[in-house]
């Protein structure tokens, strides 16, 4: 069984989280992304295609651009508790969930907030997954999203004016992601005006 469809397929049919996909693909996914780029073969560059084909920010891209991506692409590992990074940061990748879960954390004692309007859009999305996950609406970090496999960020942050994390990121389980550097990111094809 090597192809990614029927290992993924395999995944959701087992006993396991079936959000998550199988052991043998994340495995090989991994060693792909440890490599070098000039070590990368024709193989493993389909391999990756095949699994960038599923992540929705993928979906609508042409192969060519996918590929340029995928050259650029890093994997990152993280343990349960470990932030990725802080609101504030220097915005310099974009990622994708490969596996696990992470939540994003603003921290209301380090979000430089501009106008009331903002702070309230904040306090409000923030109270409302609050309270759908019952925790306290009344604190200074709240949780206003869970990423999830295949869910991708930090784009916001790369595209602001201030290139700055708009909030923190912190592995909820051991994860793995796929990290795009920002020029590689901002050099596709889909982000350049058209002249």
């Amino acid at each position: 069984m090597n192809d990614v469809d029927d290992l993924m397929r395999e995944n959701l049919n087992n006993t396991k989280r079936a959000d998550d996909i199988s052991g043998s693909t994340l495995h090989r996914l991994k060693k792909i992304l440890a490599a070098s780029v000039y070590a990368r073969t024709k193989a493993d560059y389909e391999f990756m295609d095949k699994i960038a084909t599923s992540i929705p920010f993928f979906m609508d891209i042409e192969q060519p651009e996918r590929l340029q991506y995928l050259r650029s692409s890093r994997g990152v590992t993280l343990s349960k508790g470990e932030t990725l990074f802080h609101i504030g940061d220097p915005a310099d990748s974009f990622y994708y969930v490969i596996s696990g879960s992470l939540n994003v954390v603003i921290d209301l004692s380090r979000v430089k907030i501009h106008s009331k309007r903002e702070l309230d859009d904040i306090l409000n999305r923030a109270k409302i997954y609050s309270c759908l996950n019952k925790e306290s609406p009344y604190c200074t970090s709240y949780v206003v999203r869970c990423l999830r496999r295949f869910d991708s960020f930090g784009d916001a942050g790369m595209l602001a004016p201030d290139s700055a994390r708009t909030a923190t990121v912190v592995a909820i389980e051991d994860s793995y992601l796929l990290r795009i550097e920002k020029e590689a990111f901002l050099d596709c094809r889909i982000f350049r005006t058209k002249t």
